[in-house]
């Protein structure tokens, strides 16, 4: 069910990296030398399982993403809670709003060079195992406390899972002759 986080956004939001470019190349027109995009998406849950009966379930979603524009010494930041393209084209309008110009521009993601990989590979990842699973698990630990010493009386188990998925895009303002300057 979940997505890749390398795909996580175009197969949610439809925030393709054409997309994705076009709205940091927008950020960087009007003599804004930097812009950086931030995405995120994180799912959490907890069960809590007491004297044999659960007694809390939560599953909590929350998005968002924030547009940074530099120019020169002044900073723009816009965030936005929603990930529709017309929120976060308006986040940087907003960013972009510090200085005014135009420009080319490109998208460089930030990477640490070595392409990400699992360290814990799962067959079915925490936070997407059925909740009756869940519980039944923690009905098995709750008998195994019990059964381990009959001076047990009282028992309390949890179980929480979260899953998040994050991207980051910086663009740079182009310079004459198509190549992205560095500094």
């Amino acid at each position: 069910m979940l997505a890749h986080p390398e795909r996580f956004f175009a197969d949610r939001f439809g925030l393709s990296a054409s997309v994705m470019e076009r709205l940091l190349g927008s950020t960087l027109a009007r003599r804004v030398d930097h812009a950086d995009l931030y995405l995120e998406y994180r799912t959490s849950e907890e069960l809590v399982l007491e004297e044999g009966a659960v007694k809390k379930a939560s599953r909590h979603v929350s998005q968002g993403a924030g547009l940074r524009a530099q120019s020169g010494e002044r900073t723009g930041y816009a965030h936005t809670d929603d990930l529709a393209l017309p929120n976060l084209e308006e986040a940087a309008r907003q960013a972009r709003a510090i200085a005014d110009g135009a420009g080319e521009s490109a998208v460089v993601p930030v990477t640490s060079g070595a392409r990400p990989h699992d360290l814990y590979t799962l067959a079915e990842p925490p936070i997407q195992a059925d909740v009756h699973r869940k519980v039944e698990l923690l009905k098995q630990v709750d008998a195994a406390a019990r059964a381990a010493d009959p001076r047990v009386k009282q028992v309390m188990a949890s179980v929480s899972a979260s899953w998040q998925a994050i991207e980051i895009l910086r663009g740079k303002r182009r310079g004459k002759d198509g190549v992205v300057l560095d500094d």
